[in-house]
């Protein structure tokens, strides 16, 4: 007959583990209160807000390093087409003046959303920073998270 010792072995590193955390160890909590059931509430919507606001960053940073590539390939085409072109062609003259008018125009937009950017990325940071001091390996009852997930 065969024993399978491992299954012995499971309850016996179970208690050892437990044993060496300092909470199960004493029987007792170390200080730390557990989330009530509207905190964690607040703490699982202000989560689920932060990471969608932190897809919104990086969309609208792509959106603005997609402009800059725009703006620095137009830049550089007017730059090509100015040096090849003739002084005396008045249309040509007036054709390139018009698309530097046009690329300083999308210069202005794109130096208007930076601020605008770097303002929501600054809110976004702050409030990860909220999040972790108030949430973050914060310790809460399962029970409470199983509540909130069925909308109690």
């Amino acid at each position: 007959m065969r024993v399978f010792r491992p299954l012995v072995a499971v309850p016996v590193l179970l208690g050892l583990v437990l044993a060496a955390d300092p909470v199960w160890a004493a029987g007792k909590s170390t200080g730390a209160k557990l989330l009530t059931r509207d905190e964690l509430r607040a703490c699982l919507k202000q989560d689920k807000s932060n990471k969608a606001r932190g897809e919104e960053a990086v969309k609208m940073q792509a959106d603005l390093d997609q402009t800059k590539a725009d703006i620095a390939r137009e830049n550089a085409a007017i730059k090509a087409d100015a040096a090849a072109a003739n002084a005396a062609d008045e249309a040509a003259v007036t054709a390139l003046k018009a698309r530097a008018t046009a690329l300083d125009e999308k210069i202005d937009g794109y130096n208007e959303r930076l601020p605008k950017f770097n303002d929501f990325v600054r809110a976004l940071e702050a409030d990860r920073a909220d999040y972790k001091a108030h949430c973050a390996d914060r310790k809460y009852d399962e029970k409470d998270l199983f509540a909130i997930q069925r909308g109690k």
